[in-house]
Protein backbone atom coordinates (compact mmCIF):
# COMPACT_ATOMS: atom_id res chain seq x y z
CA UNK A 1 0.00 0.00 0.00
CA UNK A 2 2.81 2.16 0.67
CA UNK A 3 4.01 1.16 -3.19
CA UNK A 4 0.81 2.92 -3.88
CA UNK A 5 1.01 5.72 -2.38
CA UNK A 6 4.49 6.41 -3.86
CA UNK A 7 3.03 5.68 -7.81
CA UNK A 8 0.08 8.68 -7.27
CA UNK A 9 2.29 10.78 -5.62
CA UNK A 10 4.81 10.88 -7.80
CA UNK A 11 2.62 9.87 -11.18
CA UNK A 12 4.76 6.39 -11.85
CA UNK A 13 4.65 3.35 -11.81
CA UNK A 14 6.65 0.58 -10.02
CA UNK A 15 5.33 -2.59 -10.40
CA UNK A 16 5.44 -4.63 -7.33
CA UNK A 17 6.59 -7.66 -6.35
CA UNK A 18 4.79 -9.91 -3.31
CA UNK A 19 6.78 -11.28 -0.45
CA UNK A 20 5.70 -12.62 2.66
CA UNK A 21 7.04 -10.17 4.43
CA UNK A 22 9.30 -7.07 4.41
CA UNK A 23 12.10 -8.59 5.60
CA UNK A 24 12.28 -11.45 3.35
CA UNK A 25 12.45 -8.44 0.61
CA UNK A 26 15.03 -6.09 2.12
CA UNK A 27 17.13 -9.13 2.16
CA UNK A 28 16.53 -9.52 -1.74
CA UNK A 29 17.11 -6.27 -1.99
CA UNK A 30 20.19 -6.41 -0.51
CA UNK A 31 21.24 -9.59 -2.68
CA UNK A 32 20.59 -7.93 -5.35
CA UNK A 33 17.35 -9.98 -6.84
CA UNK A 34 14.89 -6.90 -6.62
CA UNK A 35 15.64 -3.11 -6.73
CA UNK A 36 13.83 -1.58 -3.52
CA UNK A 37 11.52 -2.40 -1.03
CA UNK A 38 9.66 -0.36 1.67
CA UNK A 39 10.19 -2.29 5.01
CA UNK A 40 10.06 -1.93 8.73
CA UNK A 41 12.74 0.55 10.20
CA UNK A 42 13.93 -2.92 12.86
CA UNK A 43 13.93 -5.04 9.62
CA UNK A 44 15.87 -2.46 7.57
CA UNK A 45 18.24 -1.01 10.37
CA UNK A 46 20.93 -3.77 10.56
CA UNK A 47 20.99 -4.02 6.41
CA UNK A 48 21.60 0.01 6.08
CA UNK A 49 24.39 -0.40 8.72
CA UNK A 50 25.71 -3.40 7.00
CA UNK A 51 26.15 -1.22 4.32
CA UNK A 52 23.97 -3.29 2.23
CA UNK A 53 20.91 -1.38 1.46
CA UNK A 54 20.61 2.34 1.42
CA UNK A 55 17.61 4.36 3.48
CA UNK A 56 16.32 6.42 1.12
CA UNK A 57 12.97 8.19 2.90
CA UNK A 58 10.84 7.61 5.64
CA UNK A 59 6.56 7.06 5.19
CA UNK A 60 6.25 9.11 8.32
CA UNK A 61 5.28 12.64 9.00
CA UNK A 62 8.49 13.12 11.23
CA UNK A 63 12.10 11.60 11.01
CA UNK A 64 13.11 9.00 12.88
CA UNK A 65 15.16 9.26 15.76
CA UNK A 66 17.65 6.31 14.77
CA UNK A 67 18.07 7.76 10.99
CA UNK A 68 18.00 11.96 11.29
CA UNK A 69 19.50 12.10 8.12
CA UNK A 70 17.06 10.31 6.08
CA UNK A 71 14.15 12.75 4.99
CA UNK A 72 10.69 11.49 5.04
CA UNK A 73 8.71 12.01 1.96
CA UNK A 74 6.85 14.74 2.56
CA UNK A 75 10.59 16.44 3.13
CA UNK A 76 10.97 15.20 -0.46
CA UNK A 77 7.30 16.80 -1.82
CA UNK A 78 5.37 13.47 -2.00
CA UNK A 79 2.12 12.86 0.68
CA UNK A 80 2.82 9.41 1.71
CA UNK A 81 2.01 8.42 5.26
CA UNK A 82 2.46 4.52 6.00
CA UNK A 83 3.16 3.86 9.12
CA UNK A 84 1.77 0.97 11.77
CA UNK A 85 0.49 1.92 14.98
CA UNK A 86 -0.02 -0.42 18.31
CA UNK A 87 -2.67 0.69 20.59
CA UNK A 88 -4.69 -1.72 23.70
CA UNK A 89 -8.69 -2.21 22.95
CA UNK A 90 -10.57 -3.90 25.60
CA UNK A 91 -14.23 -5.80 25.06
CA UNK A 92 -17.15 -2.83 24.15
CA UNK A 93 -19.16 -2.91 27.35
CA UNK A 94 -16.01 -2.69 29.30
CA UNK A 95 -17.13 -0.45 32.36
CA UNK A 96 -15.66 2.96 32.16
CA UNK A 97 -14.12 3.12 35.39
CA UNK A 98 -11.53 0.01 34.23
CA UNK A 99 -11.03 1.28 31.07
CA UNK A 100 -10.18 4.88 32.63
CA UNK A 101 -7.69 3.03 34.89
CA UNK A 102 -6.35 0.75 32.06
CA UNK A 103 -5.38 4.57 30.02
CA UNK A 104 -3.81 6.29 33.24
CA UNK A 105 -1.64 2.97 33.68
CA UNK A 106 -1.08 2.68 30.02
CA UNK A 107 -0.33 6.03 29.84
CA UNK A 108 2.33 5.86 32.78
CA UNK A 109 4.26 3.18 31.11
CA UNK A 110 4.46 4.85 27.28
CA UNK A 111 5.48 7.94 28.69
CA UNK A 112 8.20 6.27 31.38
CA UNK A 113 11.95 6.08 29.84
CA UNK A 114 12.35 2.44 29.55
CA UNK A 115 9.62 2.55 27.14
CA UNK A 116 10.48 5.40 25.07
CA UNK A 117 14.37 3.47 24.65
CA UNK A 118 12.21 0.41 23.74
CA UNK A 119 10.37 1.60 21.22
CA UNK A 120 12.94 4.10 19.43
CA UNK A 121 15.11 1.26 18.60
CA UNK A 122 12.54 -0.27 16.72
CA UNK A 123 12.04 3.14 14.80
CA UNK A 124 8.59 3.65 16.60
CA UNK A 125 6.84 7.00 17.52
CA UNK A 126 6.13 7.38 21.09
CA UNK A 127 2.18 9.20 21.33
CA UNK A 128 1.75 12.03 23.81
CA UNK A 129 -0.69 11.27 26.52
CA UNK A 130 -3.81 9.69 24.84
CA UNK A 131 -7.62 8.80 25.94
CA UNK A 132 -10.15 6.32 24.79
CA UNK A 133 -11.76 9.39 23.04
CA UNK A 134 -8.74 10.42 20.85
CA UNK A 135 -7.57 6.51 20.39
CA UNK A 136 -11.16 6.23 19.29
CA UNK A 137 -11.42 9.21 16.92
CA UNK A 138 -7.87 8.11 15.16
CA UNK A 139 -9.14 4.47 14.94
CA UNK A 140 -11.89 5.82 12.99
CA UNK A 141 -9.50 8.11 10.95
CA UNK A 142 -6.92 5.76 10.32
CA UNK A 143 -9.71 3.05 9.01
CA UNK A 144 -11.34 5.44 6.23
CA UNK A 145 -7.72 6.71 5.35
CA UNK A 146 -6.53 3.60 4.98
CA UNK A 147 -9.14 2.35 3.19
CA UNK A 148 -8.37 5.55 0.60
CA UNK A 149 -4.87 3.72 0.31
CA UNK A 150 -6.10 0.49 -0.75
CA UNK A 151 -8.36 1.50 -2.98
CA UNK A 152 -5.47 2.59 -5.03
CA UNK A 153 -4.21 -0.67 -5.25
CA UNK A 154 -7.67 -1.96 -6.70
CA UNK A 155 -8.23 -4.12 -3.25
CA UNK A 156 -12.11 -4.42 -2.64
CA UNK A 157 -12.86 -3.69 0.40
CA UNK A 158 -14.47 -5.87 2.94
CA UNK A 159 -16.16 -5.28 6.85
Amino acid sequence: MALAQLNKAAGIQIVGVPYRGSGEAAREVAAGAIQGVFTFYAQGKPLVEDGKLRALAVAAPERLAGWPDVPTFGDLGYDIDFRGFVGLVAPAKTPKPIIDYLNKELNAVVQSEPFKRSVGELGMMVPADNTPEKYDAYLRAETVRQGEIAKLTGAALQK
